[in-house]
């Protein structure tokens, strides 16, 4: 189950074979091209030692890898391919540029209009109602203001109460706090967020910046925070 655990993930994969064959992956930084064929090596080398990973995760956390920005940015006409090993074996052509230039962009192009909707469900959220007056209230100046209605204001009290008792338990304390590499963080990962005081708040990354990150914590609040405060 502990060896399950382990692979759960294809980024969790992605770094177990950055480990084990470091001249052929890397977890952050500059990619080289892989060799052609890659996988079939790639499955003979690792499931016969590691039978709790199966192929298809094996073929799913490679598709992944090569499929991210740094990887596709590394295609350049004449760049070596590696094997494993970081052997050169092979070097890329220019309709391999161009096919991967393309999925650049379309992989791009998606995030940014995935982004844009979300951003635009941000604001919708934090949109403010319009104040609407009762039969029973006086428009005119000076007019008494409505009596408070004890039963709704216990009731707030009491949800906020619910509220602050759900924000603890979904925060851990910076003594606990971990920063990340912003770079194996994707929208959608679950992180915890430095909010100020001695509690990082659990959260949910919705938008990836240049020089920030847009997350919406448990407690449904939407902000937007510099990559620094991000961790687990």
């Amino acid at each position: 189950m502990e060896n399950e655990n382990k692979f759960s993930t294809a980024k969790d994969i992605v770094e177990f074979l950055a480990e084990k064959f470091p001249k052929c992956f890397v977890v952050k930084g500059e990619c080289k091209p892989l060799k052609i064929g890659l996988f079939n090596d790639l499955a003979e080398r690792v499931c016969a030692e590691t039978p709790e990973l199966s192929k298809t995760r094996l073929r799913h956390a490679l598709r992944f890898y090569t499929t991210r920005w740094n990887y596709l940015e590394a295609f350049k006409e004449g760049a070596a391919r590696v094997d494993l090993d970081g052997n050169e074996v092979d070097t890329v052509t220019a309709e391999q540029v161009e096919y991967a230039t393309k999925n650049l962009e379309t992989s791009k192009s998606v995030f940014e209009q995935k982004k844009k909707s979300q951003n635009a469900g941000a604001k919708r959220k934090f949109v403010k109602k319009p104040f609407r007056k009762t039969d029973g209230e006086k428009s005119a100046e000076g007019a008494e203001k409505p009596a408070r209605n004890r039963k709704f204001n216990g009731a707030a009290r009491q949800n906020r109460n619910q509220n602050s008792g759900a924000y603890k338990g979904n925060s851990i304390g910076t003594e606990s706090f971990e920063q990340i590499d912003i770079t194996t963080v994707d929208v959608g990962s679950k992180v915890h967020v430095l909010c100020g005081g001695t509690k990082a708040v659990e959260a949910t990354v919705i938008e990836m910046a240049k020089d920030v990150v847009g997350v919406e914590l448990v407690t449904g609040m939407v902000i937007r925070v510099s990559p620094d405060r991000i961790g687990r």
